[in-house]
């Protein structure tokens, strides 16, 4: 089941101030790998400059620049971060989801097996009264017949005294 939406708010903003920490680890272990920083983190981060500057250029009415000034490594380190920690907060509201879904698909089945489980038990009982009412019904249909035969007997003694 999906929180209401003032829940998933907090529960995001939560999660951010929760990866902050993350992030800035994240940025100083980049500060010492420097395959890291290089291959990885700068190069997202100079993506994302590029794709922001062209992206204003646009909002404004203008075309695209021709020329995009690359930032620092270390700015672009930080942004390209900043993209890593998105991307890993997005990925963790998934499966947050994801498992919540299975979890109530697993929850909502297993109420479905049990109704059904209690439907058969109820259908089962009922054949049986439905079993035993005929049978009584058979019973009283016989007593009623020797009660008719008694009765037209006792007419019979009484019209012969």
């Amino acid at each position: 089941m999906v929180a209401p939406l003032p829940v998933q708010k907090i529960l995001i903003v939560a999660l951010k101030q929760m990866a902050k920490p993350f992030a800035a680890r994240l940025v100083a272990f980049a500060e010492t790998t420097p395959r890291l920083r290089k291959y990885i983190l700068a190069p997202i981060g100079q993506a994302r400059h590029r794709a922001e500057v062209i992206v204003t250029a646009w909002n404004n009415g203008k075309t695209r620049p021709e020329f995009i000034a690359p930032l620092t490594e270390k700015v672009a380190v930080v942004k390209g971060t900043d993209i890593l920690l998105n991307l890993t907060l997005i990925a963790t509201l998934i499966i947050i989801f994801l498992s919540e879904y299975f979890s109530s698909a697993a929850k909502e089945e297993k109420l479905r097996e049990q109704q059904k489980e209690k439907l058969d038990e109820l259908q089962l009982t009922l054949h049986d009264f439905s079993d035993r009412l005929k049978q009584r019904s058979k019973y009283m249909g016989e007593i009623d017949e020797k009660l008719q035969h008694m009765e037209s007997r006792v007419k019979l003694l009484e019209a012969k005294k």
